[in-house]
């Protein structure tokens, strides 16, 4: 390799994708090789209910936890959901939007009760 020739990065769906499985050592790999979307491979980790992959990208800076919630409202994970609340997300309204629209009646009734006593 020539001097000044940079290495391409992974495809971004490599980086999704090890997010969604929680490949926490492959994340950290392709994170040292540049990859920086910190809040979509958080929604693609809230889609699959993965807290400890969540929890890193925390640590690196993902702070979108409305559109974790709707992505995990979306895959009805309800333990997902509760913790996203917990961290401060309140955008019930779209997250039950996307519940109905991706047939989770589990966490549409999770985010009913959560918006009636809002």
């Amino acid at each position: 390799m020539t001097r000044g020739t940079r290495i391409p990065l992974p495809h971004i769906t490599v980086w999704l994708s090890a997010a969604r499985h929680g490949n926490l050592e492959k994340m950290v790999m392709l994170k040292d090789m540049g990859h920086t979307d910190y809040n979509t491979a958080f929604m693609y980790a809230a889609q699959a209910g993965q807290l400890a992959a969540m929890k890193l990208l925390m640590e690196w800076g993902a702070s979108d936890y409305d559109g974790a919630l709707a992505g995990a409202a979306s895959f009805g994970k309800l333990e997902t959901m509760e913790f996203l609340k917990d961290l401060g997300a309140t955008d019930y309204e779209y997250a039950l939007n996307c519940a109905y629209e991706d047939d989770q009646p589990a966490a549409a009734e999770l985010l009913e009760t959560w918006i009636n006593n809002y």
